[in-house]
């Protein structure tokens, strides 16, 4: 069936013989349930979503159809592709991972072998599933390197570590394509890497699956992917699968009420002209950035004749920034944006006095953050906190959130023992939190909450400026809309200025004040939100904004 069959968009229903068929599907995790009698078909070259949120068990449906769930849980119902059964006594994924369904885990660094090269994990699989004679592997491996885009046959010699984010998700689906599988299972392919790299990442798996005739399984929190990419989707919670349709009346006409709040919670990118006449600049003290230049030597290389060594070359990454953020009670949210490399996590380490600037000033309120003795930087940089993208790696796993909430404090000698438990209350108050979760530890917590522990760490020092970097990115909507929400709030109460670093351009358009446009370490753009987005001048934020998937369905 081609994707465009309107008989497919019209009914939101498969063809009479599926390529996969679940029935009755329940899956279980030491008596915790985490999917319910799902049924649910996916048909011969179509592309079908699975959206929820987190724990929902859309990953578990994807484990199971892979055969890749754990020796201790519980399974029962079928999975069927074509006649073949894949569970149950007689089932069997001999040929079948790897061969008939291919997968994209969601993080490449975790996903590929940092100590293997790239062309050891191809010859592997590429052996595995008997694919070409040992001799004639790396042939193959570099074919299928260039049907993604990297057609250098010198990245089979490098390790993952060596290639940008995007490179390393194309040798993912490059992997994912070795066999020609009839089936692609792509769990949140593109959720780490910024617009523009997303958008060539799911053209490139739209184009390679419609050459090979192969069906798409999209596991995704995006809504605006799901949009724009999906033939049909299936809507799940708490293990079951609430709503199934075409995509077309899902997203337009949603019936249940699940599938409403998820769409309700989705970013629009239009939503800042709804803030246009409170978005006013705040006048007073300011975070400063003046000229801000920043250098890195990259490694020393052997000279030609193998006698010596030359200098390294150096790599400016922030190239003469200027950025303000304003303080106060009418502290502002300043969004910092562009593409993966583009400076922006660098530009916050300098804030943040992570790095040394090469050349340049940041001033915050009445003096600099250059010339400082430790205790006077101490003390001012607490005045400045940072929230990160992944609070399970930034929380120390054998901590509980009391003790995590407790150590700024300590270093930083506020309070007595007693005045110490009356703050780390009031903080976890402060994210929407119960004191509950005091006692727990990060493992414990869903992602929400440990990001909400994560931004009450952040104010246990009563900061000026929180820097967010990437700190919503990897969250489904509805959590992600609360948390904004919670940042709202806190801005509100607390009278905090943000440095907002995204390449999320919706999440901009609802929380940000003003925005700048980084790329190759320069800022191209910068003004208020409304300005940008409605009239952008350099083709560089045009084409950011284009690349905003699903936005003219919201």
């Amino acid at each position: 069936m081609s994707r465009n069959d309107p008989a497919t968009h019209l009914t939101g229903q498969p063809p009479t013989r599926p390529l996969i068929r679940i029935d009755s599907l329940s899956v279980s995790y030491r008596e915790q349930s985490a999917v319910r009698a799902a049924n649910l078909e996916i048909a011969a070259r179509e592309t079908l979503a699975i959206v929820g949120e987190s724990g929902s068990g859309k990953t578990t449906i994807a484990n199971a159809i892979m055969g890749l769930l754990p020796a201790y849980a519980n399974i029962s119902g079928e999975i069927r592709l074509g006649d073949r059964q894949l569970i149950g006594p007689r089932g069997s994924w001999q040929g079948v991972r790897g061969g008939r369904i291919g997968y994209i885990p969601q993080d490449p660094m975790l996903s590929l072998n940092e100590v293997l090269t790239i062309g050891q994990h191809f010859k592997e699989t590429i052996l595995a599933h008997q694919l070409a004679p040992r001799s004639a592997w790396r042939e193959l491996a570099a074919e299928r390197l260039a049907e993604v885009g990297l057609a250098d046959a010198a990245r089979l010699r490098q390790y993952p570590h060596q290639i940008s984010g995007g490179m390393r998700q194309r040798v993912l689906i490059a992997l994912a394509v070795l066999a020609r599988p009839e089936l692609i299972i792509a769990d949140e392919p593109s959720s780490a890497l910024d617009v523009i790299v997303q958008k060539q990442v799911l053209d490139l798996l739209k184009r390679l699956t419609e050459q090979l005739g192969s069906s798409l399984v999209l596991i995704t929190h995006d809504l605006g992917l799901v949009a724009d990419r999906s033939d049909r989707v299936a809507v799940m919670k708490d293990g079951l699968i609430v709503e199934v349709g075409a995509t077309a009346q899902v997203i337009g006409h949603p019936r249940h009420p699940y599938s409403k709040a998820l769409l309700k919670a989705v970013p629009k990118l239009s939503s800042f002209r709804q803030r246009k006449a409170a978005a006013q600049s705040p006048v007073g003290e300011t975070l400063a950035v003046t000229g801000l230049v920043k250098d890195f030597r990259l490694r020393r290389a052997k000279s030609a004749d193998g006698a010596g060594r030359r200098a390294g070359k150096t790599l400016r990454a922030v190239d003469q920034v200027n950025l303000s953020i304003g303080l106060g009670a009418k502290g502002e949210c300043v969004a910092l944006v562009g593409e993966s490399g583009s400076g922006k996590s660098t530009v916050a380490k300098l804030i943040l006095g992570l790095e040394k600037p090469t050349a340049g000033n940041i001033s915050f309120g009445a003096g600099g953050l250059g010339k400082l003795s430790r205790n006077e930087r101490l003390q001012r940089c607490a005045r400045i906190q940072v929230v990160f993208q992944d609070p399970y790696a930034s929380l120390d796993p054998q901590f509980t959130v009391a003790r995590t909430l407790l150590e700024p404090l300590a270093i930083h000698q506020r309070g007595g023992r007693f005045e110490r438990q009356a703050r780390i209350r009031e903080l976890i108050g402060l994210v929407g939190l119960d004191d509950s979760v005091l006692d727990r530890y990060p493992s414990e917590l869903s992602g929400g909450q440990r990001q909400r522990v994560a931004i009450a760490r952040a104010l246990a020092l009563e900061p000026a400026v929180l820097v967010l970097d990437e700190a919503v990115s990897a969250l489904d909507v509805l959590v992600q809309a609360q948390l904004l929400e919670t940042l709202r709030e806190l801005r509100q109460r607390l009278g905090l200025s943000m440095l907002f670093i995204t390449h999320d351009l919706a999440v901009v358009a609802e929380i940000a004040d003003k925005v700048a446009v980084i790329k190759a370490g320069k800022i191209v753009e910068s003004g208020p939100v409304a300005e940008v987005f409605e009239e952008p001048s350099h083709p560089y934020t045009r084409e950011l904004l284009a690349a905003v998937p699903g936005q003219s369905h919201f």
